[in-house]
């Protein structure tokens, strides 16, 4: 039987995951809204038409358009009190209803904002994206704890990350549920093969070359200097080798841009260090044979359900819950060894073999649309739901 649904995103930190599983939950006669605030980077309002959508949290600090990064974060630990509790009276109206936290800003405060829910017989479920912290410190999974165990059921994206949170956070197995991240099918479409050839032929990329792309955000735990060594490496003996950065540092990139001149590799690395449009994303799986995943340490990685939606393998490396995502020659292949010794090794594996790259990509579309479909993780997320509200 349909039932009702809260999203709760404060940041705008996982959109295209909001909008792609609401709106398939939307298409299974649940009652959706998502609570967010705007995204700086995309218009989610024609991708996300069909579901009922409310900016409710930092709408000063998105009002004031505050570009400094520490004024900013002072505002924003200001007004998230005060905009959980708006965001809990302006739905006074909803009761027996699912509310689904996908992010804890301050845990704390977040368990007294469950427990308001629960006062009107709400369910509390809570996602959490990410077990390992994205910076080589401290686990930020440590400090969310309390909301750990004040929310009823929460979801995982990979076994790693569930048993995680059973051995380091004690958590009962029972109430983590594993559901893969959903593919990108209802934001993106790949270029077709002449566009694809266009596209190369527009930057500069030749027929022959062999392209590694990594893609997204470059923060030091993505593993990028293991990467370049390993790329050193490769074009001793495969100079057709090349590899595409695009994306914007989270601090500098000046430490790999030297690092690029020192180890001879300016002819062979492409590099478009900024953010990456929207409407640009499409063009750079396009013209990349492979997507590599270096990481360091992670516990999933949206990059790799982005390469499977645009019709591209990966290449990712043995850590965190990217190996179980992998098929093993069939939709990529996972590293096994020292970085950055065995990726320069797996890249040339790749490289010297480009027609099973080109049956590799169709593959992992197939899965983007199967078992990665947002329709798959919606189903699945039902089921959870519907087994809180008859408990």
């Amino acid at each position: 039987m349909p039932g009702s649904v809260i999203l709760i995103d404060p940041n705008s930190t996982t959109p295209y995951y909001d909008v792609a599983v609401g709106l398939a939950l939307r298409k299974l006669g649940w009652d959706v809204q998502w609570v967010t605030t705007v995204c700086p980077y995309v218009d989610f309002g024609p991708l996300a038409r069909g579901l009922s959508v409310h900016h409710d949290y930092f709408r000063l600090q998105s009002r004031l358009n505050v570009q400094t990064v520490a004024i900013r974060r002072f505002l924003k630990a200001l007004e998230y009190p005060v905009d959980s509790l708006y965001v809990y009276w302006a739905r006074r109206g909803c009761r027996n209803t699912i509310v689904h936290f996908q992010w804890s800003l301050q845990p704390h405060l977040d368990c007294v904002h469950a427990r308001l829910w629960k006062r009107r017989n709400c369910k509390i479920a809570y996602t959490v994206h990410n077990t390992i912290s994205h910076f080589l410190s401290s686990s930020s999974i440590k400090r969310q704890n309390p909301f750990l165990h004040c929310a009823e059921q929460l979801f995982v994206h990979s076994e790693f990350d569930r048993q995680r949170l059973v051995q380091d956070m004690g958590v009962p197995v029972e109430r983590i549920t594993v559901i893969p991240l959903p593919s990108y099918v209802d934001f993106y479409t790949p270029l077709t093969p002449k566009e694809a050839f266009a596209t190369r032929r527009q930057w500069g990329i030749g027929r022959d070359e062999i392209v590694f792309l990594f893609f997204g955000s470059i923060r030091e735990y993505k593993g990028l200097d293991d990467l370049l060594r390993a790329l050193s490496s490769a074009v001793k003996v495969e100079k057709q080798i090349k590899l595409l950065i695009a994306g914007r540092p989270f601090n500098s990139f000046a430490k790999y841009d030297t690092l690029i001149r020192e180890l001879g590799l300016s002819s062979n690395v492409y590099a478009h260090i900024n953010y990456i449009p929207d409407s640009e994303v499409r063009k750079y799986f396009g013209v990349a044979d492979v997507v590599v995943l270096p990481y360091k340490q992670t516990s999933q990685s949206a990059v790799a359900l982005l390469a499977y939606t645009l019709g591209r393998p990966v290449l990712v490396t043995n850590v965190g819950g990217l190996p179980e995502i992998v098929e093993e020659g069939q939709s990529g292949f996972v590293v096994q060894g020292e970085r950055p010794t065995a990726l320069a090794g797996a890249m040339l594996k790749v490289a010297q073999n480009r027609e099973r790259l080109r049956r590799m990509g169709p593959y992992a579309m197939r899965l983007a649309h199967t078992r990665y479909s947002p329709q798959v993780t919606a189903q699945r997320t039902l089921e959870v739901y519907r087994r809180m509200i008859e408990s």
